[in-house]
Order: structure tokens, then C-alpha cells, then sequence
């Protein structure tokens, strides 16, 4: 039975990286997509590229990811699955129902799957050219509320009771970086981390991990300006995303491998 490190050689070989086994990493996590030439930073990137939550550590999310994949076993026995089979990423699966942000109408009418609230803004929909949208909040920078609601039990009905879960939003805000994220309805459901606080004037991602505690559980996530109170803000909206990262027990398994 070859190694791990025989066949992580033998895929990245496979794949047409070249030089010493740190430089054929490098090479593959940045055709990944990540930008970093740090070997360590290159992989959280890379994780996180797939829809793992930024705030953990490699080997557990690296754990996870495999077992996404399909692997079981041990890190070990999953990694050296991974790199047997070729060494081939796959973005987790987007549950996220009408990523799109299909179904809207301007100012009337929220995406499909949403339902709108306060109402004291408008919003318009900006195709993409491919039959995905941006929801733009309050183009005209007034002063009021007005949130998406994603009602997660409504519409993840069969998500996993105690499997770890991350949604995300890509959003860009004007006139002011106040939070722009909340929950509503929340029973039986544990908040694991909550970033809700845009970057002005650039794109930034906000998101929540969360998990279902029993299957009594609900939870509702609102995104948009004025989650508490009125506000004086403009945001863009897109590429929601809902990712399964499997049973939270994975995440605080102690691994100790090293970056290579």
C-alpha cells in the first residue's frame, strides 16, 4: 500500500506540477484559487474557495472536506483516499435554495424562497447576463430598513441534527459598514460564529455556522440594511451559499499534521 506521501506525489505529478513536494503544493492551491505563497495561508484559502468556514483550523476543515467528499476514516485514511483517486477538489455542495436570486421584482417582489421585511427601502435586481442576480439595497442611500429573510427550516427541512452548517452572503456596502446580518426565530439551534459587519465600498463575505441542536430546531437569517434600526446605508447582495461541513464533532478533533 503506497503512502500518503507516495500518492500525493504521484497526483500532483499526475496533474503537471513540478519541483519538490512543497512547490507542487503551492502550485496545486493556487490553481485551486488560492493567492497566498505560503504554503499554510495557500490551504485556508483553498478551504475556504470550497465553502469551508475561515475561522477554522486546517486539519479539521481538511477533514471535513474529505469526508464531504465521500472519504471515511481517519485524516490519514481519507487523505490517502483523496490523493489515490487523482487529488481533485470539488466545491462543497450549495444548499442554498435559489442562489440566483431568481424570482424577484423590483421593489415589490423579494427572490423566491425570501420573504421581505420592514419594506421602508427599495431594491432592485441586477442580472448578471446569466440569470443570476444581485439584489441592490437602497440604491438611492435614504434612510430606512429592509431585510431578506431566509427562512432556513422552511426551506432546508432535512438539514442534519448536530452537523455543523455555514451560511454566507458576498455583500458591498456604501454610506456606512454597519452590521448588515441577523438571526430571527431561533430555537433548539446553536450560533457557532456570526461575522455580520460589511466592508465599505468592496466586496466582503458575512455569514453565520450554526448548528441544529434537535429536529425541533428553527432558525431564520436576515440580510440587508437596518437589521435593529433604521439606517443610512446602501448594500449589494450575492452568491448566497449554505454548506453542510458535517458533524460538528469533526472540528474539534485535535489533529496535529503539518502543511506540506
Amino acid at each position: 500500500m503506497p503512502t500518503i506521501m507516495d500518492a500525493k506525489f504521484a497526483a500532483l505529478r499526475a496533474q503537471g506540477f513540478t519541483g519538490a513536494m512543497s512547490d507542487m503544493t503551492l502550485q496545486w492551491l493556487q490553481d485551486a484559487g488560492a493567492t497566498s505563497n505560503h504554503v499554510a495561508d495557500a490551504w485556508l484559502e483553498m478551504l475556504e474557495l470550497q465553502g469551508l468556514p475561515i475561522n477554522g483550523q486546517r486539519n479539521g476543515l481538511w477533514y471535513a472536506y474529505l469526508g464531504v467528499l465521500g472519504y471515511t476514516g481517519s485524516i490519514n485514511d481519507r487523505e490517502l483516499q483523496f490523493w489515490l483517486a487523482g487529488g481533485v477538489l470539488n466545491p462543497v455542495p450549495n444548499l442554498y435554495v435559489n442562489p440566483e436570486f431568481a424570482g424577484g421584482v423590483d421593489d415589490t417582489t423579494p427572490p423566491t424562497a425570501h420573504t421581505a421585511v420592514f419594506n421602508t427601502l427599495g431594491y432592485k435586481f441586477i442580472d448578471n447576463g446569466s440569470g443570476v442576480f444581485t439584489v441592490d439595497i437602497n440604491d438611492v442611500v435614504a434612510t430606512g430598513r429592509l431585510m431578506l429573510q431566509y427562512s432556513t427550516k422552511v426551506n432546508n427541512p432535512t438539514l442534519t441534527v448536530q452537523n455543523l452548517y455555514r451560511i454566507s452572503w458576498d455583500v458591498r456596502a456604501t454610506a456606512s459598514a454597519t452590521f448588515v446580518l441577523a438571526t430571527q426565530g431561533i430555537t433548539d439551534t446553536t450560533i457557532r460564529t456570526f461575522q455580520n459587519t460589511p466592508a465599505l465600498g468592496t466586496w466582503a463575505t458575512v455569514s453565520a455556522e450554526f448548528t441544529p441542536d434537535t429536529a425541533a430546531w428553527t432558525c431564520n437569517f436576515r440580510i440587508g440594511v437596518g437589521p435593529t434600526t433604521n439606517q443610512t446605508q446602501r448594500l449589494e447582495v450575492r452568491n448566497p451559499r449554505l454548506v453542510d461541513l458535517g458533524p460538528v464533532s469533526n472540528f474539534s478533533s485535535g489533529f496535529n499534521e503539518g502543511f506540506y
